[in-house]
């Protein structure tokens, strides 16, 4: 089965059973459930196409296009996987330097001295 949105229409393909999102006849609870799951995707299939460069494939045949999509799913989540790694890095920096800025008050210095 393959869930696919409207730009999909005409494809010719046999062996697959294909269901295109917006559709209402034949619509189970099952099938309607998966359609929203994919569209509940549709915004990270964006990010990837903008931001992960999957554009058109460099790579030969339908074997390098799944290799292809595979490599920029994983480089989309390595870029999530950093960008929380850089949050938590400026809370605990933060935490340090206001941890420093309370031991500096406790020991009666006006000033916040950074010893090199």
């Amino acid at each position: 089965m393959a869930f696919v949105d409207r730009g999909y229409r005409g494809h010719g393909v046999e062996t697959v059973k294909v269901f295109i999102s917006g559709a209402r006849r034949g619509v189970t609870r099952t099938i309607a459930k998966l359609l929203r799951r994919r569209s509940a995707i549709e915004p990270m299939i964006g990010h990837m196409k903008n931001d992960g460069r999957l554009t058109r494939c460099p790579l030969k045949g339908t074997t390098g296009d799944a290799i292809f999509a595979v490599l920029c799913g994983c480089g989309h989540n390595i870029r999530m996987i950093l960008r929380h790694l850089r949050v938590f890095l400026c809370q605990f920096v933060w935490l340090f330097a206001l941890g420093q800025r309370f031991k500096h008050i406790a020991q009666g210095r006006r000033k916040l001295e950074i010893a090199v």
